[in-house]
């Protein structure tokens, strides 16, 4: 048994995004128990905005995939079995948008995602929510979210109440909803950011308290590396912060487009459980999200999962080691580690910068080309070189799928990549010639493009509910509509029946976009679909 050494941490989990698009099914979460026991974890935590039942809530997670009462029992009998606790995590402030839409929630909101901080009727909801979770979880540890409300009091509530610091109406909340878990039963941690928010929101910082009640842990989480002195401050704030008592939450790389980032997660981690146990914090939770679109497979990180528990464990990344993951998902490390490849065109393998490039590739548009100045010269080359790499890795019985899923995408990007690039580039010369072939190139393209539809959705369906497909159907249907529109104007165009191209016709300028450095290119990501694709807003305003 490779893990017989003591984990440096007391609680050692892991936690997987069910609620940005993708809800994976029973059995493949099974699976996932399978691997966590294997890899020496203790828990398995479900993030769950509104996809779990309640009792007489028919809208709450309507239409997403909610798992039943049935369904979670099911888990959480296979989770013991196993020795794994199933815990949940779900939200109780923030991050419940989705509901908001329905009629018999839309006034529990005071602004944005946020419930209404001092309303009744959202702690009845809360309510209802902690005790549906207690009838299906045998574990009474829960995560009850309360991050990223940054607009917390600014809306309804300023009207109602009048202005008040953020960390006061924080410990209001806090202690309303401890109350609630604690009549069921509930330990809870909660996201630590909105505590670091009321910090710096302080005028005297080293008169900085909250009352944090008993039974609530903060969890402070950070998925993108600093410097070693860097992080050790901000551990020191910490603890400060939460007068010692926080547990820690890293990051496995696989929400930001089709392609996961295990070995940017690598060097995170690194330094990250470094900081964890020289400050002796004792809890480690490794999260994979979904923003955006959940497209890549949530097998995708599995190198990061068995990574993050070398480390927890103090056992090198060895000959052994790599042998002991072998045995167990039955692939190489280093094959599996192809996943990451078309991120990583021109990375050496000691070169551990992160971006999202071949999302950004897929989605940019061949007309406007927002993201053209992006684009390495020699991408499509680079990708035609990628796809070969990883086609070996298809051959796989458990896994092969999702290098289908990427082996399909390289050969759309091997053409689509420079193509924006190149048609700009012969439209400005008039070079009816070249268009001609850019046209033809346009159409290889969409004929990639629908092997890739085909592969990507027997993936989602091989591992997820059909819920949150729809979004991804629709990018992909209109990035296929889109080629084929840019297809009939460059015909009319070279037929001489149109004298122009609008989109074309105006000077291309750098990326300007905000959280976007192209002067960074390999060590960046950008992941906003509707600012990628459009100049325009596919947002409502």
């Amino acid at each position: 048994m490779l893990f017989n050494k003591n984990n440096v941490f007391n609680d050692f989990g892991y936690m997987i995004d069910c609620s940005r698009g993708a809800v994976p099914t029973i059995d493949n979460l099974k699976k996932l128990v399978d691997i966590l026991s294997a890899f020496d974890y203790n828990y398995l935590m479900l993030y769950t905005e509104d996809i779990y039942e309640i009792d007489n809530e028919p809208y709450f997670g309507y239409m997403r995939g909610r798992y039943s009462k049935e369904e979670i029992k099911e888990l959480d009998q296979y989770c013991i079995s196993k020795n794994i606790e199933l815990r949940a995590c779900i939200q109780t402030l923030a991050h419940l948008g989705r509901i908001k839409r329905h009629k018999p929630y839309t006034s529990l909101f005071e602004i944005d995602d946020i419930l209404t901080v001092k309303d009744e009727r959202t702690y009845e909801l809360i309510d209802k929510m902690l005790c549906s979770i207690s009838k299906m979880f045998t574990c009474k540890k829960i995560h009850i979210g309360m991050d990223e409300a940054w607009a917390l009091g600014r809306g309804k509530y300023l009207d109602i109440n009048g202005r008040e610091k953020t960390y006061k109406i924080m410990e209001y909340h806090l202690q309303r909803v401890s109350k609630i878990a604690e009549k069921y039963g509930f330990v809870c941690d909660i996201w630590a950011d909105m505590l670091f928010n009321a910090y710096n929101e302080c005028d005297n910082k080293d008169e900085f308290k909250i009352d944090i009640p008993s039974n609530i842990t903060p969890v402070s989480w950070r998925y993108w590396k600093k410097e070693k002195q860097a992080s050790e401050e901000e551990f020191l704030l910490y603890k400060k912060i939460t007068n010692n008592n926080f547990a820690f939450a890293g990051g496995a790389q696989k929400w930001s487009g089709f392609v996961a980032n295990n070995t940017y997660s690598f060097l995170a981690a690194d330094e990250q459980i470094a900081s964890c146990i020289k400050f002796d914090v004792k809890r480690y939770l490794l999260t994979s999200w979904g923003d955006g679109g959940a497209e890549a497979s949530m097998f995708s990180i599995l190198p990061t999962l068995f990574y993050v528990s070398l480390l927890a464990h103090d056992i090198k990344l060895n000959a052994q080691s790599k042998k002991y993951f072998k045995d167990v998902i039955g692939m190489d490390f280093n094959d599996f580690l192809l996943a990451d490849k078309l991120n990583r065109l021109t990375l050496k393998d000691d070169d551990l910068s992160f971006n999202n490039l071949s999302f950004i590739y897929l989605y940019n548009d061949l007309l406007q080309g927002l993201f053209n100045e992006t684009v390495i010269k020699n991408a499509s080359l680079l990708f035609t070189l990628s796809a070969k790499k990883i086609k070996k890795n298809i051959a796989n019985k458990e896994y092969g799928y999702l290098f289908q899923t990427l082996y399909d995408l390289a050969n759309v990007l091997s053409i689509k990549a420079n193509l924006g690039n190149m048609i700009y580039q012969h439209y400005c010369d008039k070079n009816i010639k070249k268009i001609k072939e850019d046209i033809r190139k346009i159409k290889k393209v969409c004929l990639r493009l629908d092997i890739f539809i085909n592969s990507f959705e027997n993936q989602w369906h091989k591992e997820n509910k059909s819920f949150g497909f729809e979004k991804n159907i629709i990018r992909l249907g209109g990035l296929k509509e889109r080629l084929n529109y840019t297809i009939r104007r460059l015909q009319l165009f070279v037929k001489n029946k149109i004298s122009k191209i609008d989109e074309l016709e105006e000077k291309h300028l750098p990326v300007s976009i905000n959280y976007y450095d192209a002067n960074n290119l390999e060590n960046n990501c950008f992941n906003s679909y509707v600012d990628i694709v459009s100049a325009g807003s596919l947002r409502e305003l």
